[in-house]
């Protein structure tokens, strides 16, 4: 992430409190709807894994 406006504030991944984050997009839930959801830079590593394991994954089932 390079280009993302960071602010101080709670990572909703880890909880980390006042710590640089940045919005990574809306979540929803079934009952409360949407909600902006920000992450710190170690769990927006985390998710990008994810995200490269993921495809990984798909590429090597076709």
């Amino acid at each position: 992430m390079s280009d993302e406006t960071w602010r101080t504030g709670r990572c909703w991944l880890c909880d980390a409190p006042d710590i640089p984050i940045a919005w990574l997009g809306p979540v929803h839930s079934a009952t409360f709807g949407a909600a902006p959801l920000h992450a710190c830079a170690p769990c927006v590593d985390r998710l990008e894994q994810r995200i490269c394991d993921h495809h990984a994954r798909a590429d090597q089932a076709a």
